[in-house]
């Protein structure tokens, strides 16, 4: 019987070795083989090379798209400037009871990649919460929202991101930036086009840090500066840095002497905190001197912030340039924001684009595969497994309702468009390359062990159970001379 077993075990084994073999070989081959073949064809397909420009706008009133819009005149306003606003998109008792919610949760939920992460959360909520579902469906049927994004983005728009980031006092500003690489922007016939909706869920000042944005950089390659106006405000701000460098040191050197009065003492506590405000409004580093193309990256003439009210919308491109801005007001509260990105989704099966390069797809996996149209839904179907897969969707072109929503295999092949993209579907980074190296090294390395041991064990079994056969005839003939 233990001769039986042991058999039996080798056996499993054998076959678990097999089955481990044959799916980290695949997984080898997906990764650097098949993989290279999805990256993205740089000399194929139209690219538009962008001009510069200037802001299209220096009014966020200008922005605004307003009830008595129709929904071309709102497309058209959104695609000119790359950003629209659209007033209570959540209810204030929506927006109150979300914010309650998340302050909870961010200390519960692993936080996600965010730029200048310091004094600040960014989380993928959970899908099954009721106050995320009340909130979507908000979003969803809202009267001057909903035309607007069908319009931008056409009929049932994918989601592809929602997370929600928390900004306490004393988070740094972000420096002026982009969420996408390759899109849209330059590759209209690969990539769909994406939309970001943001909403604070409080009253926001551009001291609890709104985002600042640059109206109609979505379709601009540098943006137009007079040289001759930045120049001198970059000199001024090196001065100033300058200074306060030359106090820090002497206040260092007085420091180390112990002789000095306390008027003067006063004077450089004063001088101390006319440095740290500058430093400040500065947001860079004041170990080294910024260089010009650094400092104009954090300082780009753009006057706009999105100072709003609490559940006020603000959609804009993924293309658009825009920042966080720093949490400087101490009497404040913690500025918190939902941040939901859709994209065009495919009209038919014929459709080969793909997803932007660069976006942080910072999504659930139980929200993989869904649209706008589920947002109405969700309080009743909060999780549709299939939606995931892209199994039971109309895909059929003959459908009027035919779409194709980015699903887990979408946004699985997003890791392959290019050599340094990453997705983020759960909490930190996922790099296949790094995931695939530590799985077949595992697999290696168990399965050596399981052979050695079944080349070890083998032929002591087979001895056993050579004795047990030779027992057991031995036996046999010994009964049949007996009888």
């Amino acid at each position: 019987m233990v001769n039986a077993h042991s058999w039996r075990l080798l056996i499993d084994l054998h076959i678990l070795v097999t089955i481990c073999w044959l799916l980290s070989a695949s997984l080898y081959y997906l990764c650097y083989v098949h993989g290279p073949t999805l990256a993205f064809p740089y000399a194929i397909g139209k690219h538009l090379y962008l001009p510069n420009c200037e802001p299209s706008s220096d009014s966020i009133q200008d922005l605004y798209v307003t009830p008595n819009m129709t929904p071309e005149v709102a497309k058209e306003q959104t695609e000119k400037h790359g950003v629209a606003f659209v007033e209570q998109v959540l209810s204030p008792a929506t927006a109150s009871n979300l914010r309650q919610y998340i302050l909870k949760a961010n200390y519960e939920i692993q936080g996600t990649f965010i730029k200048e992460n310091e004094n600040r959360f960014h989380i993928i909520p959970d899908p099954m919460e009721p106050s995320i579902r009340i909130a979507l469906k908000e979003i969803a049927s809202h009267k001057v929202f909903r035309p607007l994004i069908d319009a931008v983005l056409g009929p049932s728009s994918s989601l592809v991101a929602l997370s929600v980031i928390t900004n306490l006092y004393e988070a740094e500003g972000q420096d002026w930036h982009h969420d996408t690489g390759m899109s849209y922007a330059t590759h209209p016939d690969y990539f769909v086009p994406e939309y970001t909706l943001a909403i604070p869920l409080q009253d926001t000042t551009k001291e609890m840090g709104a985002t600042g944005i640059c109206p109609g950089t979505h379709k601009c390659n540098n943006l137009n500066m007079d040289y001759n106006v930045v120049k001198p405000m970059y000199e001024e701000a090196m001065r100033q840095y300058e200074e306060a460098q030359r106090r820090r040191e002497l206040k260092a050197e007085r420091g180390g002497e112990g002789d000095e009065t306390d008027e003067e003492v006063s004077e450089d506590d004063n001088d101390d905190d006319e440095m740290e405000e500058s430093e400040d409004e500065e947001d860079y580093d004041n170990e080294a001197p910024p260089t010009f193309e650094e400092w104009l990256n954090y300082n780009l003439p753009c006057n706009v912030t999105a100072s709003v009210n609490a559940g006020d919308g603000m959609l804009y491109n993924a293309d658009l340039t825009h920042k966080g801005g720093a949490h400087n007001d101490h009497t404040a509260a913690e500025r918190v924001a939902i941040f939901i990105t859709f994209a065009g989704t495919r009209q038919s099966p014929s459709d080969r684009r793909s997803l932007p390069m660069g976006t942080v797809h910072s999504l659930h996996w139980k929200r993989w595969g869904h649209t706008i149209d589920d947002f109405l839904t969700m309080e009743e179907q909060p999780w549709r497994i299939w939606h995931i897969f892209g199994l039971g969707l109309p895909t059929s072109p003959t459908k009027a309702n035919s779409v194709r929503p980015w699903t887990m295999l979408d946004y699985f092949w997003i890791i392959f468009k290019h050599e340094n993209e990453c997705m983020h579907p759960l909490s930190n980074e996922f790099d296949l390359e790094y995931f695939t190296n530590e799985i077949v090294a595992q697999v290696f390395v168990w399965s050596a062990g399981i052979i050695g041991f079944y080349l070890i064990a083998s032929p002591t079994l087979v001895a056993l159970s050579m004795r047990r056969i030779k027992k057991e005839q031995e036996f046999g003939d010994t009964k049949i001379k007996n009888e």
